[in-house]
């Protein structure tokens, strides 16, 4: 006989995968929601193989990925991916997109973060087409272009470093002259030629018809026009945290108490979204 749905994770990367193991573990029926047509969250967008996962030897983000999904499969867990999930403002009723109600105990929110955007003119109209927040497995497929990074975060020194050796050029653009940067990143990225620097800039839009052509950036001197068929945008994350009507801080990140409660009954919040300091 079918486990009755106590627990509704909303999120299928790590966090909610986590969960959703957890809460099976301990007898639950779970019902896992992903937006997405995949599990795995970030762990799809992870260039270089993961180095800093416990009893794990170096392991590429997607085939980790696939272990978790698999462990899922093993454990019964009832997946729903490619389905969003509504909660109802007033009740623990989750209403998904082909039109299933679900009305369990609690709610476990893992929906996490996704990319800032700049916000300027032409950044949304040409994503996907020069435009772009990850590099991707093979920073090969620049080879011979003109990239632009923006930003000052591991993030952006990352893909600056791992784009310079294949790209016609590199040019890092950043508001300040201050870096967030981890010195892994950031020395040899300061240290290579290949990557020039325009600090105190900021970039006020980006430019080209069908594909990425150039970054009009400003700076103290003036504004820039800064040839371009590449542009990554990585001024990092911000939360996945909308409609779901708990207490957030100014970010956006939810608020939880040390048992990861939300402000709302019967709600938790596991994962990036409720962590501010360190999403990773």
């Amino acid at each position: 006989m079918p486990v009755p749905v106590s627990v509704v994770v909303v999120g299928a990367g790590v966090a909610g995968m986590s969960a959703a193991l957890w809460c099976v573990s301990l007898g639950l029926g779970v019902v896992l929601v992903e937006a997405r047509e995949r599990h795995g969250g970030q762990l799809h967008e992870i260039p270089l193989p993961v180095e800093n996962l416990p009893g794990h030897t170096p392991v590429m983000g997607a085939a980790l990925a696939e272990r978790l999904r698999s462990q899922l499969t093993d454990a019964g867990v009832d997946v729903r991916v490619h389905a969003r999930a509504e909660l109802d403002p007033r009740s623990l009723t989750v209403r998904l997109g082909d039109g299933e109600v679900l009305t369990p105990s609690a709610v476990v929110l893992a929906t996490g973060v996704r990319r800032r955007r700049l916000g300027v003119p032409g950044e949304r109209a040409l994503v996907g087409r020069g435009v772009h927040h990850n590099i991707g497995p093979d920073p090969r497929a620049y080879a011979g272009q003109h990239v632009v990074v923006v930003g000052g975060g591991d993030d952006a020194f990352e893909h600056a470093l791992m784009v310079a050796p294949h790209a016609a050029s590199v040019t890092l653009v950043h508001r300040s002259d201050r870096f967030s940067a981890r010195d892994a990143f950031l020395a040899p990225v300061l240290a290579d030629a290949r990557v020039a620097l325009r600090t105190f800039a900021e970039v006020e839009a980006i430019e080209g018809a069908a594909r990425v052509e150039a970054v009009r950036v400003r700076t103290r001197e003036g504004c820039e026009r800064l040839r371009a068929d590449m542009v990554f945008v990585c001024v990092g994350p911000e939360p996945s945290s909308e409609g779901f009507g708990v207490a957030t801080d100014a970010r956006g990140y939810v608020r939880v108490d040390r048992l990861q409660h939300t402000s709302r009954a019967g709600v938790f919040a596991v994962g990036d979204v409720c962590c501010p300091e360190a999403p990773t």
